[in-house]
Formats: C-alpha cells, sequence, structure tokens
C-alpha cells in the first residue's frame, strides 16, 4: 500500500466502518449520515484499487485486503487516539483558579496546598486585582476565584459564592516601635468593605492617623511595616510574623470567598470548593 495514495479522512472512515461492524453504527459515531461514509468508503477503494469488504446479505465484511488494511490503519490511529486521551484527561484535571491580593500569600499556601497535592487536579493558579478577575469568571477564563469581596452582582453574573474563611483584622506596627493612637498608615483602597470597616474602627477608637498608602495586599503592608514607619491592619495569620508587633486587636474582619459560574461548574470545581474549605478549617488550627 502507497500512503501517498491515501485520503486519511477516508481512511479514518473505513476505520471507524471496520471497527464498529456497520455504516449505523459508525454513523452514530461519527454524527454523520450513513451515504456520505459509504461513499468516502467507496472512494478509499477505488483509490487502493482493491475492495476492503464484501458485501453479501446487506452485511458488511472485511475482506483479506481489508483486514490488512485495518491492522495499517489500527495501529497509525491507535497513536493518536491515545495523544488525545492523554490531552482530553490534562484538560479535565486542569483548574484553572486565581486570588486577588486580599487573600494573602500566606493563606493562599494554606488554601490550595491539599489542590497541589492532589493527583488528580492540575491547579493553575494566578494572582490579580478584583475586578480583572471579576472579568475573567465572566469570560470563563478562570474557573475558581479567591476574593476578598463578594462581587455585589453575582447573581446576575451566573456566579456562586461561597465563604471559604474569616479572619480578623490586627493593627500591627514594627517590633520595639511604640506608637500612640496615631501615625502614619497604610489602609485599604477607598470604596472597599475593608476600608470602610478600618475607618469605622479608627473613628470609634479615637486614633489620629496620616494616610500614606491604600494597598489591596496585606503582604505588602506587613512588610512595609518592617520599615518601621507604618502601622497597618492586616489580617491576623500575619500579625506574628518576624519583625511585626500586635498593637491592638480590631472587629474588622477579612473574608475571602470562593467564587466560581454556578451553571457551568464542573465537578473539579465543586470539589475544589470543598478542599479549600478544609484547607481553611487547617490553616485557623
Amino acid at each position: 500500500m502507497n500512503p501517498a495514495d491515501v485520503n486519511y479522512n477516508h481512511l479514518h472512515v473505513f476505520y471507524i466502518v471496520a471497527r464498529e461492524g456497520s455504516l449505523s453504527a459508525a454513523a452514530k459515531r461519527l454524527d454523520k449520515g450513513a451515504p456520505g461514509l459509504s461513499e468516502q468508503v467507496r472512494r478509499l477503494e477505488s483509490a487502493l484499487g482493491q475492495e476492503l469488504f464484501t458485501r453479501t446479505g446487506g452485511k458488511l465484511q472485511l475482506s483479506d485486503f481489508g483486514r490488512q488494511t485495518y491492522e495499517w490503519a489500527a495501529s497509525m490511529f491507535a497513536i493518536s487516539e491515545q495523544q488525545l486521551d492523554r490531552r482530553r484527561l490534562t484538560q479535565s484535571k486542569v483548574l484553572r483558579a486565581a486570588a486577588s491580593p486580599e487573600v494573602s500569600s500566606t493563606r493562599r499556601a494554606a488554601f490550595f496546598a491539599p489542590l497541589f497535592r492532589d493527583p488528580h487536579i492540575l491547579c493553575r493558579l494566578r494572582h490579580s486585582d478584583h475586578a480583572s478577575l471579576v472579568r475573567s469568571l465572566a469570560r470563563g477564563e478562570t474557573e475558581l476565584a479567591l476574593l476578598g469581596e463578594a462581587p455585589p452582582d453575582a447573581d446576575d453574573r451566573g456566579f456562586a459564592v461561597d465563604l471559604i474563611a474569616e479572619d480578623h483584622l490586627v493593627l500591627v506596627g514594627a517590633e520595639g516601635h511604640r506608637v500612640h493612637r496615631g501615625g502614619k498608615c497604610l489602609t485599604y483602597r477607598q470604596g472597599t468593605r475593608l476600608r470602610a470597616q478600618v475607618d469605622a474602627w479608627i473613628e470609634d477608637n479615637g486614633w489620629v492617623v496620616e494616610t500614606v498608602g491604600e494597598v489591596d495586599d496585606p503582604d505588602l503592608m506587613k512588610e512595609a511595616v518592617r520599615e518601621r514607619e507604618f502601622i497597618a491592619w492586616v489580617p491576623s495569620v500575619l500579625a506574628a510574623d518576624e519583625g511585626i508587633e500586635a498593637i491592638q486587636e480590631t472587629d474588622c474582619t477579612l473574608r475571602v470567598y470562593g467564587v466560581y459560574r454556578s451553571r457551568e461548574a464542573p465537578d473539579r470545581v465543586t470539589d475544589a470548593i470543598r478542599t479549600l474549605r478544609e484547607g481553611a478549617g487547617h490553616a485557623e488550627d
């Protein structure tokens, strides 16, 4: 057989017909009409100059040449199908996840470590701002996002929102740096839930502060505080880090939400939500 004489679309149709045992079964498998498949098989026979099937009593039987051709085609298409199966398996395992800056790196590590250890999941995690992640969820580019605030229009967008964890904020300064109800502070962006909470706490507790920066990222706040010039409100999980000293506990809370498209969520996403909740529980122990 000269491979140059073969139309590989026709060969694939022949391979499926032979494997399925009939034109009707092959048509169902390929979602195509049986007459069209029959014509492609005939064209392949014409190109090869020999019959691939014997047609008796309305049934198809492979000819001797047909059996040889089928074995050759099977060895070739089996490799392609294995590669396709591996690709489908990889795609089915991939979880496209993301987190906004409000979710500190310490928290992300605790949340996602169980997913990284799961052999059935390949977690691709990225980091971006809140608005970008909401748009990415809406476009289907991200399957699951951990956000510091629930999108206010979640229902309209078809998002499911699950509370994963909650942590209270602690006012911190550099170790040994004494402050008395005032100082230069780093706080959260204007218009966010966290900023509203911190502003209310400042007023209720009689602090006088100079806001020198608005930051979404608690990790960045923590590192800036080490420079001994600033105070900031960070999640309690960061308040015990080296070089940081807790000044005062607050009633402000940072919530972490798992957000995903509810109508299109595959099992790997809902399973991941359950795993993230478990990870959050361990992180708080």
